[in-house]
């Protein structure tokens, strides 16, 4: 009897124990569910500030890469920078070695050209007095010049050539000119023009190239452009009726006879007068165009 009646009383005790210990599981599952749920929402923050984290580091690995491909362009700028540096650097020193080059250049021909100034000053001073003396003895020279301007009619003139032009030949027409020109050129005389044209010119000039006589080929010239001109034939008609014992040159110079008279008034005036030759004839100023242009030597002929 007493075994039962301890049956119910080990059961409620059991049932006591049961429900104190279903009620702590109770709370321990609570417990750990509402930690569950605390760790849950814990891992879920965590979860999105892992995934702002991600898209943060997304962005500095962007920002990072761009700042990696800044630093590659400005190091490869500053590398071309530095290798343009070098090159105008080494440009600079080339150009600085040849300016030095220069200037020793330009020393060294300065002193040759000081020393050649000073050489052609004294050649200069030789010249002077040189010069100083050919004027002097010009001054000899101006009155034959003038002498021979003025009663033969002859001047020169300078061009392709040396053109000798004369005129006082044609008592008709004194003012005619009759001219050649000739050029010299590595020692052989060529003739460029002659007006009026005369024939045997291949001859003369041939003759004065091997001669080399240029003032006795002037003087023929005159003569020739003298036998040329209209009124010869007259005065030889003239001169041949006149009586020999008149004549007291030769006979090339008969025709100048007039033409020197012709020209007496203007020589005249330039000459100191002649006495009177009482009974002899009159002598000619110029007997003939060769002993007129010899009366006169002109240096530049000499």
């Amino acid at each position: 009897m007493q075994k039962s009646s301890d049956l119910p009383r080990k059961m409620a005790e059991i049932r006591l124990t049961t429900e104190r210990d279903l009620q702590i599981h109770r709370q321990k599952v609570a417990s750990t569910v509402n930690s569950l749920r605390e760790s849950l929402q814990s891992i879920k923050l965590k979860a999105e500030e892992t995934v702002q984290h991600q898209v943060k580091l997304s962005k500095l690995k962007d920002y990072l890469r761009q700042n990696e491909d800044e630093m590659v362009a400005v190091k490869t700028r500053k590398e071309a920078k530095q290798h343009s540096t070098v090159e105008v650097l080494s440009d600079v020193k080339g150009r600085v070695e040849k300016l030095e080059k220069v200037v020793l250049g330009q020393q060294e021909t300065r002193d040759r050209c000081r020393k050649i100034i000073s050489e052609q000053l004294v050649v200069l001073a030789t010249l002077e007095k040189k010069s100083s003396q050919a004027k002097e003895q010009n001054k000899d020279f101006e009155e034959p010049v003038c002498w021979y301007n003025r009663v033969l009619g002859m001047r020169i003139e300078g061009g392709q050539g040396v053109k000798f032009i004369f005129n006082k030949i044609d008592l008709k027409n004194p003012n005619k000119e009759f001219s050649f020109t000739i050029r010299h050129d590595n020692g052989i005389y060529t003739l460029i023009d002659c007006q009026p044209h005369l024939d045997g010119m291949e001859e003369w000039i041939q003759d004065l190239n091997r001669t080399n006589g240029l003032y006795k080929f002037v003087r023929n010239m005159r003569e020739k452009f003298w036998l040329t001109s209209s009124d010869v034939a007259s005065h030889y008609l003239t001169r041949t009726d006149m009586p020999s014992t008149s004549i007291t040159v030769s006979d090339s110079s008969l025709p100048m006879r007039s033409q020197n008279k012709s020209q007496s008034g203007q020589a005249g005036m330039d000459r100191p007068t002649k006495k009177v030759n009482h009974g002899r004839p009159d002598r000619p100023l110029i007997s003939s165009p060769g002993s007129a242009l010899s009366f006169r030597t002109s240096p530049r002929f000499k």
